[in-house]
């Protein structure tokens, strides 16, 4: 048995959606994950966008739940839209059930939750897959880390199955936000490759996204950086953050 888990910020609707989220859907298809983490999925109110749904269908994931998350008008290739921005979970078995964790949160970069969804893997024994994106705030470390533990303290109780938890953790391998947990990130301390792109433009380098097995016996037999180029035709990188693959077993 083995279960395929990417993680993944969509950034959005920023940039050349459509064109990106074609990129996305397309190069996740290629993957074959068995559960999908978003973070920053957007979704219109008029039903026009919904990039978790489009990246399911791709997929063939057929059981999603998402948080709609920060919700404000957003220009959308050149559309004013009334959209949501949040987290969701793919899978390719049923969601059995799915709670949203409230994280701590400064007035200035309010809005931060947890997704955590109950499934079952490709044997039909069940495990969680949590996804998350914290505070982006720089001069905020400790608020980073209270969100943090918030999500841990959420998930600590479950010790009968797998847990893995992914996202945007806007921290890098040497934070103590992922260092303290290096023992569960998959692909441990050697798995650190920037998963900011280009597309980004903040002109940094960091490896900001992560997965984590936090309970249960799988490990981690595959980690790799994936939706990490520029598409030949277009130029165009699918977002503006890589995602994270890990094959658990």
């Amino acid at each position: 048995m083995s279960c395929t888990v990417v993680t993944l910020n969509t950034w959005k609707g920023d940039g050349a959606y459509r064109t990106r989220l074609r990129l996305m859907a397309a190069e996740l298809a290629a993957l074959r994950p068995d559960v999908v983490l978003l973070q920053e999925a957007l979704a219109a109110a008029d039903g026009t966008v919904d990039t978790a749904a489009r990246l399911a269908e791709a997929c063939a994931l057929p059981h999603r739940v998402r948080h709609t998350g920060r919700r404000k008008a957003r220009m959308v290739e050149g559309r004013r839209l009334d959209t949501t921005s949040g987290l969701a979970v793919l899978s390719r078995r049923p969601i059995t059930g799915h709670r949203v964790v409230e994280l701590p949160a400064d007035p200035r970069d309010g809005d931060r939750q947890a997704l955590i969804a109950h499934t079952t893997d490709a044997d039909g024994a069940p495990m969680v897959a949590a996804t998350t994106h914290l505070t982006h705030l720089d001069d905020s470390p400790g608020l980073r880390r209270a969100q943090r533990d918030a999500v841990l303290a959420a998930l600590a109780g479950i010790r009968d199955r797998p847990v893995v938890l992914g996202g945007d953790f806007n921290a890098g391998p040497e934070s103590p936000v992922i260092a303290e947990l290096s023992g569960c990130r998959a692909g441990g301390a050697d798995f650190s490759p920037p998963t900011l792109l280009p597309a980004d433009g903040r002109g940094r380098a960091d490896s900001l996204d992560h997965l984590f097995l936090l309970a249960g016996p799988w490990r981690a037999v595959r980690v790799a950086r994936v939706l990490d180029a520029a598409d030949p035709a277009t130029g165009l990188y699918p977002s503006d953050h890589a995602g994270v693959l890990a094959v658990f077993g």
